[in-house]
């Protein structure tokens, strides 16, 4: 079974400095901001990753084929929030709502937001509704696909789509808000290694 484990950020973190070394040694330039957006994207990415669609399961007697994989499948919006919402009410445990609710419409904000910051095409509303509906659907195919080969008992579900476009939605309009800021104080914090003859 391959599952998150802290060694791959710690790879990926040696990793990104080697590159962003040779970038910096390339261009003569240097922008902490830019460098520390890029490796908290970093992280959030494998992060995300990992969350998403792991464990992996590369042993066949792990697999629980137990369930079909109907049985993990929603097709009807709210359907999902509406019956956690009754299990919360009758057995008065709140969190798992508020939890599932925040963590799918928080799941693909930063993403939107980067996107937004780098790419010029993201700034139409236009293409912003079609990437934050292709982006969870896209996601939850490979979980279905998951299901189906590896009996991993995700549930593939319409509110997580339309949660995590409502966070990709969220991403964007926060990153428009803020783009001009942005911009400015990465254009203000460039050093160049030139003029210290690095």
């Amino acid at each position: 079974m391959i599952n998150i484990k802290p060694i791959y950020f710690i790879l990926a973190s040696i990793l990104f400095v080697i590159f962003q070394a040779f970038v910096i040694i390339r261009k003569k330039e240097f922008n902490f901001w830019s460098v520390l957006a890029k490796y908290i994207f970093l992280n959030y990415c494998l992060y995300a990753i990992f969350l998403l669609f792991f464990p992996i399961y590369i042993d066949p007697r792990a697999i629980d084929t137990s369930q079909a994989v109907s049985s993990n499948i929603n097709i009807i919006p709210f359907a999902s929030l509406i019956d956690m919402a009754i299990f919360d009410t009758k057995y008065g445990y709140y969190t798992s709502l508020v939890k599932n609710i925040m963590g799918n419409t928080l799941l693909l904000l930063p993403l939107s937001f980067y996107l937004t910051v780098i790419w010029d095409k993201l700034k139409t509303v236009k293409t912003v509704l079609i990437t934050s509906l292709s982006i969870p659907i896209l996601i939850e195919l490979i979980q279905l696909i998951e299901n189906i080969f590896q009996g991993t008992g995700r549930k593939v579900d319409i509110d997580d789509v339309i949660l995590n476009g409502v966070g990709f939605f969220m991403g964007y309009w926060i990153a428009v808000k803020l783009y001009s800021p942005i911009k400015e104080m990465l254009s203000q914090s460039n050093v160049s290694l030139k003029k210290h003859n690095l």
